[in-house]
């Protein structure tokens, strides 16, 4: 990918733009579609394998709706892998018994958000699953 995912969807929005004829609604508002490539380039974009951009990542989740259903899976997969990875090798590094109070509940805050993460990656990943099976 050649920049962030946000970046690359900016630049695509302001490309589709400037590109497509808009056509006006029943209440006077553009209307925009997006095309075959555009699509493409999106599921391009959304299925990038680094998942370790955090600011990115709840834009990837927002437009994942237009991924297949395994490749959703995959993501919040890579994902979840990630964060279990970070986790792991914060466990792994001892407190530092000179850090004050401060810097100890930053830590503290850290890897509460970070559990909060895997959590919800989980039950994203849950809800997948499930859906798969009752479509199979």
């Amino acid at each position: 990918m050649s920049g962030s995912l946000a970046g690359e969807l900016a630049a695509f929005g302001s490309q589709r733009r400037a590109e497509t004829a808009t056509t006006r609604g029943a209440r006077g508002k553009k209307v925009y579609g997006i095309t075959e490539a555009g699509r493409r380039r999106l599921v391009e974009l959304l299925s990038d394998p680094d998942v370790s951009d955090d600011r990115a990542f709840p834009l990837r989740v927002a437009f994942c709706r237009v991924l297949a259903p395994a490749d959703r899976l995959a993501l919040f997969e890579r994902r979840r892998a990630e964060l279990a990875q970070r986790d792991d090798q914060r466990s792994r590094s001892q407190a530092d018994g000179r850090l004050n109070s401060y810097l100890r509940s930053l830590r503290e805050r850290d890897r509460a958000a970070l559990a909060a993460d895997l959590a919800w990656l989980d039950s994203l990943i849950a809800e997948e699953r499930a859906a798969h099976t009752e479509t199979t």
